[in-house]
């Protein structure tokens, strides 16, 4: 999936990349607080050097969005549900659910670690493919 975007600022190999986000609500529903602020700034991967102010085209790996909400937010809550549920037949399901959250924080400092990691990175990110021209 292609999104063009604005280069806000570069970091090495990288560019922050504002774009306009794309909304499943109704955009005025009141219920978060996303409505009203549509541009987000992304990462993207930068290259073929990109500059602050260049329009741009990015590939956003398809996948990308679901893969990192599951490792963010189902693999935690999934080592939660299965610390309680042991502990619950062991007979020491809030010991196991404080051990949970112990290895709840090993797996965001594993995440920490990986994204610092360029293959994966690649993966995930998106990459910018084009500058495009104005008019």
């Amino acid at each position: 999936m292609n999104k063009f975007g604005i280069v806000t600022k570069c970091e090495k190999d990288f560019a922050f990349v504002r774009i306009t986000r794309d909304s499943m609500c109704g955009d005025n529903c009141g219920s978060c607080n996303l409505c009203g602020n549509k541009n987000i700034e992304i990462k993207a991967i930068n290259s073929i050097g990109a500059k602050p102010g260049d329009r741009v085209e990015m590939n956003m790996p398809e996948q990308s969005g679901f893969s990192a909400s599951l490792l963010a937010y189902g693999m935690p809550m999934l080592i939660l549900i299965a610390g309680i549920i042991v502990g619950a037949v062991l007979g020491y399901a809030e010991l196991f659910g404080v051990i949970s959250l112990g290895v709840i924080a090993l797996w965001y400092i594993f995440l920490m670690v990986l994204e610092k990691n360029k293959k994966y990175a690649q993966r995930l990110t998106p990459e910018i493919v084009k500058i495009v021209k104005e008019g």
